[in-house]
């Protein structure tokens, strides 16, 4: 990207730490979302043969 000229390294840096924050907030929303239930565990699972 920077070779083509498409990108300078600010618009790099910038696109690279949005996509951390991002992620940090995914796995903090993960982090502190209930576990399923186990009960449906197995729901919608099929299998054909």
């Amino acid at each position: 990207m920077l070779g083509e000229g498409w990108a300078d390294q600010n618009a790099l840096d910038d696109m690279h730490a949005s996509i951390l924050q991002e992620v940090d907030e995914a796995v903090a929303w993960a982090e502190q979302s209930p576990l399923p239930d186990p009960a449906g565990l197995l729901d919608d699972v099929y299998e054909s043969r």
